[in-house]
């Protein structure tokens, strides 16, 4: 029997989170979001924004903005940026 490769503290879905430094700009923080899971909505996009951020929370609106300046605002060109179509 094979065990797990993680301890039982640890959720299976922490395998799946972006890697996100607290140093990162936050254009950058969004695009690994949007790597990660181009599914995601802008309020996801902002809430795991703001886990990773300690002293700055990010807005809805400037979530939207970075989106919206990188061309990814529906969640069928964030899907074609994350497969390399953009």
């Amino acid at each position: 029997i094979l065990s797990p490769p993680h301890s039982l503290d640890t959720c299976f879905l922490d395998y799946f989170k972006p890697d996100i430094s607290e140093h990162d700009s936050l254009e950058t923080k969004i695009l690994k979001v949007v790597k990660n899971d181009p599914f995601t909505t802008i309020s996801e996009i902002r809430d795991e924004v703001n886990i990773h951020s300690n002293f700055n929370k990010t807005s809805w609106w400037q979530v939207f903005k970075i989106l919206k300046n990188n061309a990814l605002l529906t969640r069928k060109s964030r899907f074609r940026y994350v497969r390399g179509y953009l």
